[in-house]
């Protein structure tokens, strides 16, 4: 008996050294610490970038100086702004209290927006980033890789060629100068489309008549970066479906009399990884474009808030904006790369 339980013991310790040295586990163990590590360095530049902008936050929100007051008397009203927000302890002082309301989950209050927090302000913008980023990132990925391994397999035909170069031009016409031109035509000329939907005022809600309401706004951000999205997708997936055709493997599968539907599906498996790869990089730019939109057409989201808040210095706007982009590239890039050990199994057992 004493035997049995010892020999189930040893089991027991085996099983979990196996899976503690399993390969997968330590590559997502690797993968967190270096994001960790990505996640401190940024707050850290989150900290102090915007304390090394010129001036300082209560000459730009406080009224200026009225002519029935002393030069004095407007100082007094600085300090005080000052003392409240505790913007005059030592830097190294803020900096640690920055660090203890991060971890109780408290960005402050704001500067401009007096009584509320920061975290009130920016949970709707939240929401209506997150609105265009996400369905833009996954079905751009969907509809131009679908787009781009198509073409490839016919290149000379018409249809191939046309979906080359349409997605060749999606991708090479700047996003910003895209939104332009359909701000202009579509919202100033023919005002078939609205702008400016932060000045609405209003709380997402999930009845339909605010749905539809928000959707005239909604349009023209979104179809503008799924446009370039979807372009520079089908571009690299025709490329490497191309690349995979032409492959040693598949001539050789060709040779053997595989039939073409089961020879496209082998390309395209193998052609999907850099562009699985790609997603950590589309996800920042595609942040990154949605910030400028959000300004462009009015959006309500963290983009705007960011903007609004760095011209009049609201440090927690600022750095609550700041910080939450961040934690989305870092999540984001996290999860993708998790999934890419899920679909590369070389990955899973070690290899390279």
């Amino acid at each position: 008996m004493d035997e049995l339980i010892i020999e189930n013991s040893n089991k027991d310790e085996s099983s979990i050294k196996n899976y503690l040295t399993h390969p997968f586990l330590f590559f997502i163990l690797k993968k967190m610490l270096f994001y960790s590590i990505v996640l401190i360095v940024s707050l850290t530049l989150i900290f102090f970038m915007p304390r090394a902008l010129p001036g300082d936050p209560a000459t730009r929100i406080l009224p200026p100086q009225r002519p029935t007051e002393t030069y004095d008397d407007y100082q007094a009203r600085v300090r005080s702004f000052n003392e409240y927000y505790n913007l005059d302890d030592p830097l190294l002082t803020q900096y640690i209290d920055y660090w203890a309301n991060f971890f109780q989950g408290d960005l402050g209050p704001t500067f401009t927006h007096p009584g509320k927090d920061t975290i009130d302000i920016l949970t709707p913008a939240i929401i209506f980033t997150f609105s265009i980023i996400i369905p833009v990132v996954l079905i751009s990925f969907y509809f131009g890789n679908w787009i781009g391994s198509k073409s490839a397999y016919d290149p000379k035909s018409k249809t191939s060629k046309l979906s080359y170069y349409t997605a060749m031009l999606a991708q090479s016409t700047p996003f910003y100068w895209m939104a332009i031109i359909f701000f202009w035509f579509f919202v100033f000329q023919n005002n078939i489309f609205d702008y400016g939907f932060s000045k609405a005022g209003t709380q997402p809600t999930f009845s339909l008549s605010y749905i539809f309401d928000t959707l005239k706004y909604y349009f023209l951000p979104f179809i503008t970066l799924l446009i370039g999205f979807t372009g520079g997708w089908a571009t690299g997936m025709r490329s490497m479906t191309l690349y995979e055709l032409e492959s040693s493997y598949l001539l050789y599968a060709k040779q053997l009399g595989f039939q073409d539907k089961s020879i496209r599906n082998y390309a395209k498996r193998n052609a999907i990884l850099p562009q699985v790869t790609g997603l950590n990089l589309r996800l920042g730019d595609a942040i990154g474009a949605t910030l400028v939109l959000e300004w462009v057409f009015g959006w309500p989201g963290v983009g705007d808030i960011l903007l609004t808040s760095a011209l009049s210095q609201d440090f927690p706007l600022m750095m609550g904006s700041s910080i939450i982009l961040v934690f989305i590239v870092i999540i984001g890039n996290l999860i993708i790369d998790i999934l890419y050990g899920f679909i590369d199994p070389r990955i899973q057992t070690g290899g390279e």
